[in-house]
C-alpha cells in the first residue's frame, strides 16, 4: 500500500515500510504505532529514511518462552548423552558406558545440537515457521534411537537374569548390567522436546494469524490507536 489516498479511514494496515506486520493510519498519516504478532509497540518514521527489510517472522513473548523451553530440553539430551547409559558389574569391578561412547549417544547428541541451531536461527528470524516441523522430525528420530538403546539394554539385563539367576545376591554383589541415569534422562528429555516442539509450532502458527483491524472507528480518545486485537498467546 504505497498511495495514502487509497486508505479510507483510520485503522491498522500492513506496514508500508515493511518493518512490522501492522502500522496505524490515523486517517491522515502513518503513525509511530506498530504491532507484531499482537504485540504493540512504537517505531517513529524518519522522513526520507529507506524502508527496512522486514523480518522473516515476528516472535511473540509466548513463542520465545516455548523456544527457551525447547533449548532446555535439547540441552538435557546432550547432558544425558555425556552421562552413563549403562553399567556392568562383573563382581570385582564396575564399568560405566557413556552415551557418546556408543553410536546411539552420538546420534542423539548431534540431533539435539541441530535442534538447538534451528531454534536459534528461528529466534533471530533467519528461518521461517515451517522449520519447526523439522524439530519434531528430529525429536521423533532421537526418541526412536533412545528407545532402541533402552530396549537393547533391557534385553541384555533379561538374558543375564535368565543365565545367572540370583548369583549376584548369593555373594552380596549386584552383578550384571544396569541401565544408566544418562539414558533415562535422554528418554525423558526427548519426550519433552516433542511436547514443547508441538507447543512451539502452535504458538508460531498463532503468531502468524494476525488479523488487521480497519475502519473509520478504529481510533481511540485523542486520536490514539485502540488496543490491537491480535491473537492471544497460548
Amino acid at each position: 500500500m504505497t498511495g495514502n489516498e487509497s486508505i479510507s479511514g483510520g485503522g491498522w494496515h500492513p506496514d508500508p515500510h515493511g518493518r512490522h506486520q501492522l502500522r496505524f493510519w490515523d486517517g491522515r498519516a502513518w503513525t509511530a504505532h506498530v504491532s507484531n504478532a499482537g504485540v504493540p509497540g512504537t517505531d517513529p518514521l524518519t522522513p526520507g529514511a529507506p524502508p527496512a527489510t522486514a523480518a522473516a517472522h515476528p516472535v511473540s513473548p509466548a513463542l520465545k518462552n516455548r523456544l527457551y523451553l525447547l533449548f532446555g530440553a535439547a540441552g538435557l539430551v546432550i547432558l544425558g548423552c555425556l552421562l552413563p547409559w549403562a553399567s556392568q558389574n562383573n563382581g570385582l569391578t564396575t564399568d560405566t558406558i557413556s552415551g557418546v561412547s556408543r553410536g546411539g549417544g552420538v546420534v542423539c547428541a548431534l540431533l539435539a545440537a541441530v535442534i538447538l541451531v534451528i531454534g536459534v536461527m528461528f529466534l533471530n528470524g533467519s528461518l521461517g515457521r515451517r522449520t519447526q516441523l523439522a524439530t519434531l522430525v528430529l525429536g521423533t528420530l532421537g526418541l526412536v534411537v533412545a528407545i532402541a538403546n533402552a530396549a537393547n539394554i533391557s534385553d541384555v539385563m533379561q538374558q543375564e537374569r535368565d543365565e545367572y539367576g540370583s548369583l549376584g545376591g548369593t555373594f552380596g554383589v549386584d552383578i550384571g548390567t544396569k541401565m544408566g541415569i544418562g539414558l533415562v534422562l535422554v528418554l525423558v528429555a526427548w519426550i519433552a522436546v516433542l511436547v514443547v516442539g508441538v507447543l512451539t509450532l502452535r504458538a508460531s502458527r498463532t503468531s502468524a494469524a494476525v488479523p488487521a483491524a480497519t475502519g473509520p472507528a478504529a481510533t481511540g480518545p485523542g486520536g490514539t490507536p485502540p488496543p490491537f486485537p491480535g491473537p492471544t498467546p497460548t
